[in-house]
């Protein structure tokens, strides 16, 4: 018997090759490392929000092992000033880790809060 491949799940492995192969020349090249530090602002968030995407599961996934996951102040900042649009989103972002940015003011992000 012949297995049969649905075209979904070539896809995603497509997708995972793909993904491999860059992170692969992003470590060779640039000198990246595991575990990678991926940093998450509030227009992120809030896409995966509405996707009911689980960020740490799927980007874990995405990049194949061990990662760490953090925002800034200047991005919790942004979704709070920008109200209840962002609500969740802020709720989200308060549970991963602060990295300091580095300077003081922070831009609010027109895209979050477009309507679409």
């Amino acid at each position: 018997r012949e297995a049969v491949v649905s075209t979904q799940s070539t896809g995603k492995v497509k997708r995972l090759k793909h993904s491999k192969r860059v992170l692969s020349f992003y470590e060779k090249n640039f000198g990246f490392r595991r575990p990678f530090n991926i940093l998450v602002d509030g227009t992120f968030t809030m896409a995966a929000l509405k996707g009911r995407v689980d960020i740490l599961l799927q980007v874990t996934k995405y990049f194949g092992g061990e990662i760490s996951v953090a925002t800034t102040h200047c991005a919790l900042r942004e979704c709070f000033t920008l109200g209840p649009k962002l609500s969740g989103a802020h709720k989200i972002l308060k549970k991963f880790k602060r990295h300091k940015c580095g300077h003081e003011n922070a831009s609010l992000d027109a895209s979050a809060v477009s309507p679409q």
